[in-house]
């Protein structure tokens, strides 16, 4: 496949450091283009330049949408060590129509409670954070990973006993 015919729809980092993907791709056939929709789900650790995005981008949104950017409990890092995204949802092709969901979980009390963003606007909307460039690095890393073979590598010290 090649990456100008990959779209992502989501990403999700499992819980053993994998991977599951849900993706489309287009093939014209006799004058007709005919959408098909995969998924993959991968157990091989992901490459950190998948989990960046993720980590810095969607924490920092989520960050925002909880409220916590207006509120003054505690210190900025404080409150967003408390928050992990671990899953992203592109809806939409029109590049004004981009929608984004955003799930992550919220550690409290030693409890983690996950939750979604609203459907967010990727280009522009009431965060202040434009999420093009993070949908782009995770539409292109997580191709790479799954048909370029682009995992994490492994400490040499990993496989000594």
């Amino acid at each position: 496949m090649k990456r100008t015919e990959f779209t992502l729809t989501s990403v999700k980092l499992a819980n053993d450091g994998g991977v599951e993907a849900t993706y489309t791709t287009e093939k014209e056939d006799a004058g007709r283009t005919h959408l098909f929709e995969f998924s993959a789900k991968e157990t091989i650790v992901a490459h950190p330049d998948l989990k960046t995005p993720m980590y810095d981008t969607g924490r920092e949104l989520l960050f925002r949408v909880l409220g916590f950017d207006k509120a003054n409990k505690g210190s900025h890092e404080d409150q967003l060590e408390r928050i992990t995204c671990y899953k992203v949802t592109v809806k939409g092709k029109d590049k004004d129509n981009r929608f984004a969901v955003v799930t992550g979980k919220l550690e409290t009390n030693g409890t983690r409670i996950p939750f979604n963003s609203p459907r967010i606007k990727v280009e522009s909307n009431g965060y202040g954070i434009d999420l093009t460039d993070m949908i782009e690095i995770l539409e292109s890393e997580t191709f790479e990973y799954l048909f370029k073979d682009k995992k994490a590598q492994l400490d040499i010290g990993d496989n000594l006993d």
